[in-house]
């Protein structure tokens, strides 16, 4: 054997070892030079190679070695520049879960607030209302007693000198026809629909004859005064109050007709079928009871005045 097939045996079986230690994938590398490769073969077919030939693939091969290095150094590099990306993907999802957790905080915090506006607003639109209702009563109060005042005062005509001589004195009225007199005066006033005037003559009637048999029936027209105002809630405490004093009157069962009205106006249909049952129950042959059965009736409309 010559020294140039020593040399190519030797070379062989250098190259056998080194792929077979090192694992080599020719496929998963990117050679540049493709005449590394090819030389291999023919050496490998052929059994024989020049001394050019082996010098060109000692060149290739170190060339190779080489190109492989960088690959490897720039699988690295990317790996690491992976892992960096990877890093950052997980610090952005957990920033991205901060974030939603505390715009789901600031959205409950909100519809809290709009709750609590919404039951403010509700307050304080009830508390116009009111107010709106304060001013009707005192402008129903006060209109009469303008007009009252605003009235002329006619002259007055010095009495004639008495053929007698001596104050006379006349006799006072008697206590029943004083106070049938106060009533019919201020139960005049509601009947020419001076609500106002009405209800200070009836409250006037009230304090001076606390026990006088027409005090429910006054507390009765004080409610049909309020409810001709449409202050429907007034209106039912007056209601009740002359139902509570009389309740076995004939004026009882108008009273409680008059309860379930204010009570369906105030949007209490339950209390107001409740109280129209007590009065069918109660006073059976009565107009009012007649009433209380048509609105009770399933296909009866809005309560009438």
């Amino acid at each position: 054997m010559t020294r140039w097939c020593r040399l190519e045996a030797s070379w062989k079986s250098f190259c056998y070892e080194s792929f077979r230690e090192r694992s080599f994938d020719v496929a998963s590398i990117s050679i540049e030079r493709p005449g590394a490769l090819l030389s291999a073969v023919v050496v490998l077919v052929t059994g024989c190679a020049t001394p050019s030939t082996v010098g060109r693939l000692g060149t290739d091969l170190t060339a190779t070695r080489t190109e492989l290095g960088t690959t490897r150094a720039e699988l690295s590099a990317t790996r690491g520049e992976l892992s960096a990306t990877r890093a950052e993907l997980d610090e952005l999802r957990r920033a991205q879960d901060v974030a939603g957790r505390e715009l789901a905080r600031v959205e409950r915090e909100s519809a809290a607030l709009r709750a609590k506006l919404a039951d403010v607003s509700g307050a304080l639109a009830e508390s116009r209302a009111e107010v709106s209702r304060l001013h009707a009563r005192l402008a129903a109060v006060e209109a009469p007693a303008a007009r009252n005042l605003a009235a002329p005062v006619p002259a007055v005509k010095p009495p004639d000198a008495p053929a007698v001589p001596g104050p006379r004195v006349p006799a006072p009225d008697p206590p029943g026809q004083t106070a049938e007199r106060a009533y019919e005066s201020a139960l005049a006033g509601f009947r020419a629909q001076e609500h106002g005037q009405a209800v200070l003559g009836f409250l006037d009637f009230i304090a001076r004859f606390p026990g006088h048999p027409l005090v429910p029936n006054a507390h009765y027209w004080i409610g049909e005064a309020y409810y001709a105002q449409h202050d429907y809630r007034q209106a039912l405490a007056e209601f009740q109050q002359s139902e509570r004093l009389a309740p076995k009157s004939p004026k009882a069962a108008d009273a409680l007709l008059k309860i379930g009205l204010c009570q369906r106006h105030l949007r209490d249909d339950g209390r107001a079928r409740q109280t129209w049952r007590r009065l069918v129950q109660d006073f059976p042959r009565s107009e009012a009871a007649v009433r209380a059965r048509a609105l009770l009736q399933p296909a009866a409309g809005a309560a009438p005045r």
